[in-house]
């Protein structure tokens, strides 16, 4: 019969406490390597160069109709038009929305024909 711990990281919490105790308590330094949970250790390349200055850019909004999307998304919008002059959007009501009506083929296809140099996608569901 296999046992399986309802607690999988306690084993581990357990551990780190009580090495950190022991090295406190005999004056020893303490050396911990802890991974990221999502397997990532080192970024070797970002998704797309970062703008340096949102004035004057066009701004695609995508939206998967998640939470809020109709009072967070002008929120933002609005929060970035008084902070960059010139900014413009072209608004998530001119793209598909939902998990199931994006098509992650051509999403960004359909930002780049707009004329968007960059993209806000949201919102979380």
């Amino acid at each position: 019969m296999k046992v399986v711990s309802k607690w999988p990281l306690s084993g581990l919490l357990l551990a780190v406490l009580l090495v950190f105790t022991a090295s406190v308590a005999f004056g020893q330094p303490v050396s911990l390597t802890v991974f990221d949970p999502t397997g990532t250790i080192e970024v070797k390349e970002a998704f797309a160069p970062r703008i340096a200055d949102l004035s004057g850019i066009k701004i695609c909004e995508v939206s998967n109709d998640g939470w809020e999307v109709t009072r967070m998304l002008p929120l933002v919008r609005s929060l970035l038009e008084d902070k960059f002059p010139g900014i413009s959007f072209v608004t998530y009501d001119n793209f598909p929305q939902g998990i199931f009506d994006i098509d992650i083929n051509s999403i960004g296809d359909m930002v780049q024909a707009q004329g968007c140099q960059a993209a806000i996608l949201g919102n979380a569901g």
